[in-house]
């Protein structure tokens, strides 16, 4: 199965999980990049943050293209 369909938070359980578009900060080869309107999971009660492997997938492109910039 290529894409998870969450229900509840994996770190709490909580049912009250949305799916977001917001800026995000990963680290790169030593270097904080900034990607814009990045997708993925947020836990409205312990705000943890976890992503579908199509999420991941369109971060990794994107630090592919501009972590080097």
């Amino acid at each position: 199965m290529d894409e998870l369909e969450f229900d509840e938070c994996p770190a709490c359980e909580s049912g009250r999980i949305r799916h977001v578009r917001a800026s995000i900060v990963h680290r790169r080869n030593g270097r904080a990049v900034r990607i814009p309107k990045a997708m993925y999971w947020k836990c409205a009660d312990c705000g943890e943050q976890f992503y579908t492997m199509a999420d991941m997938r369109r971060i990794e492109e994107y630090l592919d293209r501009h972590a080097d910039q």
